[in-house]
């Protein structure tokens, strides 16, 4: 006889009452105990509540930069845009491209590398012209 997987035999409950998917489950318990950890830390009067306020914020910028980064090393305006349409909170350069690539698509677009020169390419072009 085939035995449950484990995960699903604890969290069946659980999704049968919210019909949440597991990543969701998963969520909500991580909100759950970031917030008994700022409640705490407010408790004791410490600064870790702005500490790790900043450090999620800091976070947040590096997973947008990183999905915004291309493989040619390029940044695609269009995936700050992206971001900024399902509502994830942006500030400062990210918040600008973001607000410039919605509002003006076409020149904004993702860049291509074909036509790009790195600095050494250009550095040599530039001294063969002077010769």
């Amino acid at each position: 006889m085939r035995r449950p997987h484990p995960e699903k035999k604890i969290l069946k409950p659980f999704r049968k009452a919210k019909r949440q998917t597991v990543d969701e489950m998963i969520a909500t318990a991580a909100e759950a105990v970031e917030g008994a950890i700022i409640d705490h830390a407010v408790a004791i009067g410490d600064q870790v509540a702005p500490r790790l306020a900043s450090a999620r914020t800091q976070i947040a910028k590096t997973y947008a930069a990183d999905k915004a980064l291309g493989t040619e090393g390029n940044v695609n305006p269009q995936a700050y845009a992206k971001l900024l349409e399902k509502g994830r909170p942006l500030s400062g350069g990210a918040l600008e491209v973001a607000e410039a690539a919605k509002q003006n698509p076409r020149s904004m677009q993702k860049p291509t590398g074909g036509n790009a020169l790195s600095t050494r390419q250009r550095h040599r072009r530039t001294n063969r012209c002077r010769a």
